[in-house]
């Protein structure tokens, strides 16, 4: 995760470079674990991001709004 981080939040990796089949291995492992998404493939890279968290959008109800 720190690696994403400092990265600017995604990371490309070759798709074959066996040096780097354990950091894809994890990088999957967080995939399947819902912190990192798959952002895009070919058949030369695989590109990771850190997952957006989602907003919470505030309500415009207000609770003297149900008194009215």
């Amino acid at each position: 995760m720190a690696l994403l981080q400092q990265n600017g939040g995604s990371i490309t990796l070759s798709a074959s470079d066996p040096s780097v089949a354990a950091l894809r291995r994890r990088l999957q492992d967080l995939v399947s674990h819902g912190q990192v998404e798959l952002a895009a493939r070919t058949s030369a890279t695989i590109t990771y991001c850190l997952r957006q968290k989602s907003r919470v959008v505030p309500s415009k109800f207000q609770p003297s709004d149900a008194n009215a």
